[in-house]
């Protein structure tokens, strides 16, 4: 079971018992968001990668991880200039890490990239940063394809094959949202403004 899984199946478990409440109402995210969110992806992870063209197929889990979040930030007007910068700088990165994968056999390369996407997610959106990680793996991993389709690397391309990175930099973002929003908290820093607080993290 690789990562991906555990976050999948582990984090609706750990919302529905209690040990991630706090973290999830720090993010501004609604519960039965949150649980429907990974519980949808993980029956999609069941299905098989669906081919499109010879050598080139979709993986379900990844585009729905990553397009449910497009969704929900478009409802709610989050697409800002910050969401822009981050999405130039994550398209660059992927571009970056296309040409230094096929130069150098770096085995590690998967996990730093992640948590790279996650360091610009909770830059450019602070403690909202769980909600803008996925969509940003998502625009990776289209870029790392069109650069694969572009190139004269002869091997199979899967769209969006971003499960493992979407939920990694999740989970980190989660994390940064949930420790930030303490800190600010415990040095009496100034109260979010009213809109800005989730009323699950006003009732702590």
């Amino acid at each position: 079971m690789d990562i991906s899984m555990i976050v999948l199946i582990g984090f609706p478990v750990l919302y529905l018992t209690g040990n991630l409440r706090k973290a999830v109402a720090a993010a501004g995210i609604r519960g039965t968001q949150f649980v429907l969110y990974f519980v949808i992806a993980t029956l999609l992870s069941l299905a098989p990668r669906i081919p499109i063209l010879p050598g080139l197929s979709l993986d379900l889990t990844g585009l729905f991880m990553c397009m449910a979040p497009v969704v929900y930030i478009f409802c709610h007007r989050g697409y800002t200039y910050h969401f822009f910068l981050a999405s130039t700088i994550t398209v660059l990165l992927s571009v970056t890490s296309f040409f230094v994968t096929n130069t150098l056999t770096l085995p590690y390369l998967s996990p730093i990239l992640g948590l790279a996407v996650s360091a610009v997610a909770v830059l450019c959106h602070g403690r909202r940063a769980p909600e803008y990680a996925p969509v940003l793996a998502g625009l990776f991993g289209l870029s790392d394809a069109v650069m694969t389709l572009l190139s004269d690397f002869a091997r199979k391309v899967v769209l969006f094959d971003i499960r493992t990175m979407a939920a990694l930099s999740f989970a980190v973002c989660l994390g940064a949202s949930y420790f930030s929003f303490r800190r600010k908290r415990g040095r009496h820093a100034a109260p979010y403004g009213h809109q800005d607080v989730p009323p699950e993290a006003r009732a702590q």
